[in-house]
């Protein structure tokens, strides 16, 4: 192995199962619906509200990175308290920047989040570089130059354009 995780070399659809894997087997607490065998949900398995993790491969480092440190503040609260550990319900891109949803929080594990939905604010969701913010007018991505699509402009352009008078 390059060093790199198995689910950095594959493609899209296989590492995201590959991701989903190791977030299940990294995170025991912050995933625990999917640690369950796939047998076990039915033929509609699909983890985190039925929809997997809804974000492109650039910002998985940075999930990683959180999930690592909320599933070290979970340990802890499992020793005293193993029923209020904090457990993730949907992790998905909306209007362009991350969105993670838990079970409810405390003020350090809402501080980690906030960190990564800062990061991935900045950061190409398809392949991990620098991005900014993007629209093609009616859709928003966070994306490096090399990976916008086809048409986009940076949004801060897009909102500070003067208005075209109506035409009568």
């Amino acid at each position: 192995m390059n060093g790199k995780p198995l689910w950095m070399d594959l493609t899209r659809d296989d590492a995201r199962d590959q991701f989903e894997q190791h977030l299940v087997k990294s995170y025991p607490l912050l995933f625990p619906i999917l640690s369950l065998p796939k047998e076990q949900l039915g033929n509609g398995w699909m983890p985190i509200s039925g929809f997997g993790i809804e974000c492109g491969p650039g910002w998985w480092p940075i999930l990683d990175e959180a999930c690592q440190q909320i599933e070290a503040i979970n340990r802890k609260i499992a020793e005293t308290n193993p029923d209020s550990v904090i457990i993730a319900h949907q992790i998905k891109e909306k209007f362009g920047g991350l969105r993670f949803y838990t079970n409810f929080c405390n003020d350090e594990v809402d501080a980690i989040i906030r960190l990564a939905e800062e990061q991935c604010s900045k950061t190409c969701e398809s392949c991990g570089a620098l991005g900014k913010l993007y629209t093609t007018g009616y859709w928003l991505s966070t994306d490096c130059e090399k990976c916008k699509r086809d048409g986009a402009i940076d949004y801060e352009t897009f909102v500070n354009q003067p208005e075209e008078p109506e035409k009568s």
